[in-house]
């Protein structure tokens, strides 16, 4: 924060923790919509027959698991 305040003295950083707080609330709640309907887009999840190892659930698991990668990849490459 200080530092903040050294490189741009007089700054409001109230409205910028806001719209990232924003974003945060938006990001989660579009990751539970699409992690409601990622698996019943794939064919052949149901839970009436699931395989040894693989549900319907892994592949919510999956595309997290990869965001995870991505965002780390993105993180560490541009900071």
């Amino acid at each position: 924060m200080e530092r903040l305040r050294l490189h741009a003295p007089g700054i409001d950083i109230q409205p910028l923790l806001a719209r990232a707080q924003t974003a945060n609330f938006a990001g989660l709640g579009l990751g539970a919509i699409l992690g409601g309907f990622l698996p019943g887009l794939v064919p052949g999840n149901d839970l009436s027959a699931p395989l040894i190892g693989r549900t319907v659930y892994d592949v919510s698991c999956a595309a997290g698991l990869a965001l995870t990668v991505v965002v780390i990849a993105y993180t560490v490459l541009l900071n």
